[in-house]
């Protein structure tokens, strides 16, 4: 039941996240730029999936992987639409806008760390023996490049 819960709620935290970030989009520019469409799309869809996956099988790792994704994607997207605000010379006073362009960044870097644990440890949530071998290279570069760029 608590798996259920959280992934519900991971679900909102992430559509939340999309619908701040367009409507800030919409408040500082008058289109939104084609990235955004196809975050606005995948973020949602990587939540939904992960929900459903999640709430039926809490013990399978790719449904909490499809979550973590998708609520890193709302978060770049509305640190990133928050700074691109809050830094603009012209626009509104709001404070936190470098702060915000760091979490974005951040936040873009994990995300395709989560893709590839995502191919790795597809369909059924572990690593076999023969995928570990081959793909313990990539793994590990890919966490030490996160962990580098986030110092």
């Amino acid at each position: 039941m608590r798996a259920r819960i959280l992934a519900r709620g991971l679900w909102v935290v992430t559509i939340s996240l999309v619908a701040g970030s367009l409507v800030l989009g919409l408040a500082n520019r008058s289109e939104v730029p084609l990235y955004e469409v196809t975050s606005a799309i995948i973020a949602p869809t990587f939540a939904t999936l992960g929900a459903l996956i999640s709430s039926r099988r809490p013990g399978n790792v790719i449904g909490w992987i499809f979550l973590a994704a998708s609520v890193l994607v709302g978060v770049a997207m509305f640190s990133g639409q928050y700074a691109t605000v809050a830094l603009a010379p012209d626009g509104p006073t709001l404070s936190g806008g470098a702060v915000a362009a760091w979490f974005a960044a951040q936040a873009q870097s994990a995300y395709l760390v989560f893709i590839l644990f995502l191919v790795l440890l597809f369909p059924d949530g572990s690593c076999s023996r023969a995928a570990g071998n081959r793909w313990s290279g990539p793994s590990g570069r890919s966490l030490g490049a996160l962990w580098s760029s986030a110092r």
